[in-house]
């Protein structure tokens, strides 16, 4: 069954692929505030300051390791070094939250506490 993650408003919503609501899903995310989610790790160099692209000649390079799902990239916020698994199928724990800093390239992340 495909699970779409929408996050929006800080409100968490996982809808089957015929847009049914499952509830001890979301019961269970609520709860907890935890989710396990699975896909390819990926390293993505992204822009950063001072000027996150608009001046590439003084601009930080930021090297981030992104999720990549079905549905979805999300970049994963550790002090890990997870390069041993890229490029790899990996199962990812932790609290999703909206993207909220210059630092933050996408969406939603997820504030790992374990992969395997």
């Amino acid at each position: 069954m495909l699970v779409k993650i929408l996050v929006s408003c800080s409100v968490l919503f996982v809808a089957c692929s015929n847009n049914e609501i499952k509830e001890e899903s979301v019961k269970e995310i609520q709860d907890s505030g935890v989710v396990t989610l699975t896909g390819t790790l990926t390293y993505q160099r992204f822009w950063g300051a001072p000027n996150y692209g608009e001046d590439t000649l003084t601009d930080a390079k930021e090297i981030v390791p992104v999720l990549k799902t079905d549905t979805a990239d999300i970049q994963l916020v550790t002090n890990k070094n997870l390069r041993s698994l890229e490029n790899k199928k990996v199962s990812a724990r932790g609290k999703l939250f909206d993207a909220q800093t210059g630092h933050h390239h996408t969406n939603v992340l997820l504030d790992l506490k374990e992969i395997k």
